[in-house]
């Protein structure tokens, strides 16, 4: 995995699934990785961390993005049904809100979305494709123009 934050396929590691073992580690060329392993079926995962990709960020701010100590519920507080179970999913559904879709798709790579108060936020679906999530003035998703 990346921090870059590739969205193709349907693998993805839902939103509280309970982890163990979260450290940084950093290779003889420089390369860094955020590494952890699921608690229920005890895979292990690396998430490759690249500067440049992330301007203004460190790799301990994504490992602190990435990780709460928040139970699911406790992170979906207050929020619909209908958010929920696309959290669960791993999707985005119209209507939901920013804390809704960080939760589901996690944080848009800086680099095309240098702000979260933006009203279009861009996710990659590969190396050479991107899409948009647009918000409308209440901060929902919407409908892109």
């Amino acid at each position: 995995m990346r921090c870059i934050n590739y969205k193709h396929g349907n693998d993805f590691i839902p939103a509280g699934t309970e982890v163990r073992d979260v450290g940084i580690t950093e290779d003889a060329n420089g390369n860094q990785r955020i590494s952890f392993v699921t608690v229920g079926d005890k895979r292990k995962y690396g998430i490759y961390y690249t500067r440049r990709w992330h301007p203004g960020h460190t790799i301990e701010d994504y490992k602190n993005y990435m990780f709460t100590t928040k139970t699911f519920e406790e992170l979906t507080a207050g929020m619909s049904e209908r958010e929920i179970s696309a959290i669960q999913n791993g999707a985005i559904v119209d209507g939901m809100s920013k804390e809704a879709v960080l939760a589901a798709y996690g944080r848009p790579p800086e680099h095309r979305t240098p702000s979260l108060e933006r009203s279009i936020w861009y996710y990659w679906r590969n190396k050479f494709k991107s899409f948009e999530v647009c918000f409308d003035e209440e901060d929902r998703t919407t409908f892109c123009k």
